[in-house]
């Protein structure tokens, strides 16, 4: 796996599924379905986790996101 982003994953509970409450979930598959056609060759799995770790990062709540609170 890819090394971990600035201000990662590392404070939270890794069962902790919450994403930003402003993210529609069909977005978040179309999301994942890109990623798979760009990186659909086995060469380019390291930029598929690479792909994945910016797309997790980015759907992270917010500190003001009521979805925060849920962890």
């Amino acid at each position: 796996m890819s090394q971990p982003l600035p201000g990662g994953d590392s404070q939270r509970n890794p069962g902790d599924l919450s994403i930003r409450s402003d993210v529609a979930a069909l977005d978040v598959v179309m999301a994942l379905g890109g990623i798979s056609l760009i990186t659909g060759e086995p060469d380019q799995r390291a930029q598929a986790a690479r792909q994945l770790d910016l797309l997790r990062y980015a759907l992270r709540p917010l500190p003001s996101d009521p979805a925060a609170g849920l962890r």
